[in-house]
């Protein structure tokens, strides 16, 4: 009934990956996850990463047709993403789409072909969404979608409108874990294996972030940050290492290494689990040595400090809250543990 798709197609990308491995965002198979659960709807996921193109997405939606297409957006898939639109809408799909961009740019994808945009965390919205439009044998109209909190689409006139009311967010605890196609899981780790020798899937522990921009999840997740229990997490990666033969597992929080005793729960519970090892990211405002310290001997290879940038007046002109200084340290105490630092650095700030 539902298609759930991203648009990150890496034989499109310029960057050299390196020790990197860009993995699909967890979003369209978190949300697949609570649909099919709540909804008691068939969904499938189709990951896009190793596809050669756009014609690859033609073939998947003619052969699966699905009634609605939910399309995750970010802005370094925008080109694609807006063309696997116009691809789901001359199928015959009521087409949805999500993510960060969509959000930020909405009339791009109104336009390209989507009937709605989905904002914010995308649960209860995309189900309330599949559940009317099921009722209205996939008719959409202007009505319907007034009705649905947390979505935007255009009326007659091509004016954009927002649904009234905020979307209901999901308590974390009440969250399934994501939606993995078995099949595509596998695949997708067999080709990472054939490029790097290793094979990553991607975890998270939290929603939201603890440090206030203007950049990141704020587009999606927003404020306040919510964090699931290390018991849960451990408990999906156990799951996911039993099913998969995955080497390596990736924590795709935007700062993972914050709330120092709730680290050191996971670290106890995660080397008491013997899982993979994993990496994850900090930031220098929360960065905390001693839960580091513990993460190691747990099996944490690499963290990625977010170093935003090394001026310090342009730090301060945009507000963050900390300096390159902080950043140094940091990098620092990573190597004292024994890991892998990486840095991620924002191009193009103004100011």
């Amino acid at each position: 009934e539902v298609l759930f798709t991203h648009a990150y197609l890496i034989h499109r990308d310029p960057r050299p990956h390196g020790t990197l491995h860009p993995l699909p965002p967890l979003q369209p198979e978190e949300v697949a996850a609570f649909v099919a659960k709540r909804g008691r709807t068939a969904v499938e996921t189709w990951d896009s990463t190793f596809r050669r193109d756009v014609g690859a997405f033609e073939v998947a939606i003619s052969r699966l047709r699905p009634h609605i297409c939910w399309i995750y957006a970010h802005p370094t898939t925008r080109e694609v993403a807006a063309r696997f639109c116009a691809v789901a809408r001359k199928a015959g799909s009521v087409v949805l789409a999500a993510g960060p961009d969509a959000r930020l740019r909405p009339t791009h994808y109104l336009g390209a072909g989507a009937d709605a945009i989905v904002l914010g965390e995308g649960e209860h919205s995309t189900l309330d969404l599949v559940l009317a439009l099921r009722a209205s044998q996939y008719r959409v109209d202007a009505e319907i979608l007034a009705r649905i909190p947390g979505i935007a689409w255009l009326d007659a006139q091509n004016a954009l409108r927002y649904s009234a009311g905020a979307e209901r967010v999901v308590p974390v605890e009440l969250l399934p874990w994501p939606h993995r196609h078995a099949d595509s899981t596998r695949i997708h780790l067999d080709r990472w294996l054939k490029l790097q020798r290793t094979r990553p899937l991607a975890l998270r522990s939290a929603r939201g972030c603890p440090v206030p921009c203007g950049f990141c999840t704020n587009s999606v997740f927003g404020r306040p940050y919510r964090r699931r229990t290390p018991e849960d997490v451990v408990a999906e990666a156990r799951d996911l290492a039993g099913r998969f033969p995955v080497d390596r597992f990736v924590f795709t929080d935007e700062v993972f290494v914050f709330d120092a005793h709730w680290l050191k729960d996971l670290a106890r519970a995660w080397r008491g689990a013997k899982l993979p090892p994993f990496e994850a990211s900090a930031h220098p405002a929360t960065f905390d040595a001693d839960a580091v310290r513990a993460l190691a001997a747990a099996g944490c290879v690499r963290l990625d400090i977010d170093a935003a940038s090394g001026s310090n007046r342009l730090m301060h002109h945009l507000g963050w809250s900390h300096e390159p200084s902080d950043v140094y340290r940091a990098a620092a105490a990573v190597r004292e543990a024994g890991l892998d630092v990486g840095l991620r650095v924002l191009v193009g700030l103004a100011g």
